[in-house]
């Protein structure tokens, strides 16, 4: 961070509160247009300087010229406010760590739905891909019983042509009979490859689900890391305006004319 930052960002501060306006960092960077770390670091040095600066400003009430009576109020009127700015910033802190544990609570219910939602994708799928696998298998053994049909019919046409020479009617019949168990396999072998195709939707479904779910939890991740950085800044600004407010003490009237 470069002096030219700090300097631009101490005079953006003074210039607010030389209008009325209490500075903040969000003001500040509207006015010197820069990154945002780099604003929120040099509003802090500032900060730091102002407090050190109305440390040395402010005489201590040892050395003012009033009764000692006057001292002690005065001195417990401080105490008082430093006791209750110190009760605000200790229960905004507090305010932020519940926060923190809820969004915390909830990523790890959302993770948990989400794993959730995951097996119940995955486990649908595994139930699809062994349905087709089962079809499939199913397939392969009508398959090999219409093919072993379809060599015992040609085994027999052949025996039946050479011991008895079948008639031209009832080889007709028999090659009938092997051109409808053809088309019955070509069949099969149809229904084959879509069961085969099936099984490959199957596992694409699969492999889409998965995405999806992956998907789902870097979504919920990605927004509980951003809710947990505007949770962390609005603290960061909280302190920030206690440490402010804090030095900026009551002068006595005495002091002030």
């Amino acid at each position: 961070m470069s002096n030219d930052l700090k300097a631009r960002v101490a005079a953006a501060a003074e210039a607010l509160e030389s209008e009325g306006i209490r500075p903040t960092i969000q003001k500040v960077r509207e006015l010197v247009q820069a990154n945002n770390n780099d604003v929120a670091s040099a509003f802090k040095t500032w900060q730091q300087a102002k407090s050190e600066q109305a440390k040395r400003t402010v005489p201590a009430l040892d050395d003012l010229p009033v009764p000692q009576a006057m001292r002690i109020a005065l001195k417990a009127v401080i105490a008082a406010h430093e006791q209750i700015m110190a009760e605000e910033l200790e229960a905004e802190r507090l305010t932020a760590r519940m926060h923190r544990q809820s969004m915390s609570e909830k990523l790890e219910r959302e993770r948990t739905a989400a794993r959730n939602a995951e097996a119940e994708a995955s486990s649908d799928a595994q139930i699809r891909i062994a349905e087709a696998e089962a079809r499939a298998d199913a397939q392969d053994k009508k398959n090999a019983e219409l093919t072993r049909e379809l060599e015992e019919m040609q085994s027999q046409l052949l025996e039946a042509k050479k011991r008895y020479g079948i008639a031209e009617e009832r080889t007709k019949a028999v090659e009938k009979r092997m051109d409808d168990a053809e088309g019955r396999l070509t069949d099969e072998r149809v229904a084959r490859l879509d069961a085969e195709r099936r099984y490959a939707e199957a596992i694409e479904s699969s492999a889409r689900a998965r995405a999806d779910a992956d998907a789902r939890v870097r979504v919920v991740q990605l927004e509980a890391e951003r809710r947990i950085a505007e949770e962390h800044a609005r603290y960061s600004r909280a302190e920030a305006r206690n440490l402010h407010a804090a030095s900026r003490k009551p002068v006595p009237a005495s002091r002030r004319r």
